[in-house]
C-alpha cells in the first residue's frame, strides 16, 4: 500500500550500506513521500539519488541521531510522520498498520512489533533483544505504555509540541504525550524485522552512554537524596534486573541455539547500561548525548 499524501516516512540511516539499501527495497512502493537522513561516512546524498531517484536525501553527519528525529520531524509537512531506522526492515502489511493506529483519534504515537533476524551475528542479536525483546509478536500487551525507537510513528502536531530544540528521546516525548492526555497505540501489522546491525549500537561503550542519557534525562528534576537513592540501586540491582528481563524475552525472541552466545552479550549490555544510569543518576549525562551518531 502506498504512503497516502497525509504521511511521510523518515529513514534514519545507522549503518547505510547494504542495511539501507535493503530499509529502502522494503519501502520499495512509498519512496515519493521518503526522506532519509544519512549519517557519518555513508557517502553523498547526490550519489545515494542516482539509486533511489524518487527519495529525499540529506546528510547530516554531525547530528545525533535525536537530532536527525527531530530534524526529520520539523522538515516534514504531513500531518502523520513515520521514523524507522534503517538496520529495521517494515513488513508488507506495515503501512496499513500505521493507517488503523491513527484512525483512532486520541492516538498521537504508534508502532508495531519488532522481529529480530535469525541470521545476524550473535552481539547483534543480543542488542535486539536488550532494545527489542519486549516487542516481539508473542510478547505484545494491551496496555502500551512504551513503543520501539527503531519503528516510530507520530501525529506531527502533538510530537511537536513537545519537542523543545534538544532531539526525541523516545521515553521523553512518550511520557510528556501521554501526560497531555494522548494515547499510544502498538499495531500488530505495522511490524518490523531487525535485519542489520547498528556499528555503534552494539559497542558495551554505546550502552554505556545510552543507559547514562536516560538516567539524566529522567531524573534531571529530581532532588538529590533521590538521585544518590537510584545511583546505588542502578549500581546493585538494576544489572540483575536488566539481565533477567532480556534473557527472558530472549527465550522468545532467538532459537535455543542461539541462546548461550547471545545470552553472553546481553549480560554485558546490559551491565554496561545499568553503569551508565548509575552514573546519570550521580552526574548527569556529561559527554553521553553527543555519543548517539
Amino acid at each position: 500500500m502506498p504512503v497516502p499524501a497525509d504521511c511521510t516516512v523518515v529513514v534514519i540511516a545507522l549503518a547505510g550500506g547494504a542495511a539501507l539499501e535493503g530499509c529502502l527495497a522494503s519501502l520499495a512502493p512509498r519512496h515519493a513521500q521518503c526522506h532519509v537522513i544519512l549519517g557519518e561516512g555513508m557517502g553523498e546524498p547526490a550519489a545515494w539519488r542516482t539509486r533511489f531517484p524518487t527519495v529525499r536525501f540529506s546528510a547530516m553527519p554531525e547530528l545525533t541521531v535525536p537530532m536527525r528525529r527531530e530534524r526529520g520531524i520539523r522538515d516534514s509537512h504531513a500531518p502523520l510522520v513515520a521514523l524507522i531506522e534503517d538496520t529495521s526492515h517494515p513488513g508488507p502489511g506495515w503501512m496499513d498498520g500505521l493507517a488503523a493506529a491513527f484512525a483512532d483519534a486520541g492516538v498521537a504515537a504508534a508502532s508495531g512489533p519488532v522481529r529480530i533476524d535469525p541470521g545476524l551475528p550473535a552481539r547483534a542479536q543480543a542488542l535486539g533483544c536488550t532494545e527489542y525483546a519486549r516487542f516481539h509478536p508473542d510478547r505484545l500487551s494491551s496496555v502500551v505504555s512504551r513503543l520501539p525507537g527503531n519503528n516510530l510513528a507520530y501525529r506531527r502536531e502533538a510530537i511537536l509540541e513537545v519537542l523543545d530544540g534538544q532531539g526525541l528521546l523516545e521515553s521523553e516525548a512518550h511520557a510528556a504525550l501521554i501526560a497531555r492526555g494522548h494515547r499510544l497505540a502498538m499495531s500488530p501489522a505495522m511490524a518490523v524485522t531487525y535485519r542489520a546491525a547498528d556499528p555503534r549500537g552494539i559497542r558495551l561503550g554505546a550502552r554505556f552512554h545510552h543507559g547514562r542519557l536516560y538516567a539524566a534525562a529522567r531524573s534531571r528534576d529530581w532532588p538529590w537524596p533521590k538521585r544518590l537513592a537510584w545511583t546505588g540501586a542502578a549500581a546493585l540491582l538494576l544489572p540483575l534486573v536488566l539481565c533477567g528481563r532480556s534473557l527472558a524475552g530472549m527465550t522468545s525472541a532467538l532459537r535455543p541455539g542461539a541462546w548461550l552466545p547471545a545470552g553472553l552479550w546481553v549480560c554485558a549490555m546490559e551491565a554496561a547500561w545499568a553503569a551508565g544510569e548509575a552514573a546519570g543518576y550521580a552526574a548527569g549525562g556529561g559527554s553521553s548525548p553527543a555519543q548517539w551518531r
